[in-house]
């Protein structure tokens, strides 16, 4: 239970990791520069994994100029799949901080990682109607981290 309540986000730890940016008819939308990075985990390791993960995005990501916060997703089908999203300023920052490829994560990494699956790059955008702010999803197992 400890660790489900520390997983949530209110609402205002949300917000505040990503900003609004105006679209032209003057709707807020919530734009994000993401770097999805997909790891599997070698067997009875991905607890583990996911910690080490948590440290170094919490520990080496805020380095990195542009860097807004993080969240690792853990799949409920496939247990050993891991996805990292890391949030950026920039789409230039989110497609070229290479932050898997730090010695540092690398080396806190590579004996719990079978294999880095993907890496791909995404703008997001979640529309929200002026006055109101996202609510937390239900069901959603991801750990944020910032």
């Amino acid at each position: 239970m400890e660790r489900q309540a520390r997983d949530q986000l209110d609402d205002s730890e949300f917000d505040s990791l990503f900003p609004y940016s105006s679209d032209v008819a003057g709707d807020r939308r919530r734009i994000w520069n993401v770097r999805v990075v997909g790891f599997i985990s070698k067997p009875e390791r991905t607890d583990e994994l996911v910690t080490v993960i948590e440290n170094a995005v919490n520990d080496r990501l805020p380095e990195f100029p542009g860097f807004a916060g993080a969240m690792v997703l853990r799949s409920q089908d496939e247990k050993r799949t891991l996805l990292v999203f890391s949030f950026w300023e920039t789409e230039k920052q989110a497609a070229t901080t290479r932050w898997e490829m730090n010695r540092g994560v690398r080396r806190a990494i590579s004996h719990m990682v079978d294999v880095c699956i993907k890496v791909q790059t995404f703008q997001a955008t979640a529309a929200a109607a002026s006055g109101t702010t996202n609510r937390k999803p239900t069901g959603m197992c991801a750990v944020a981290c910032a």
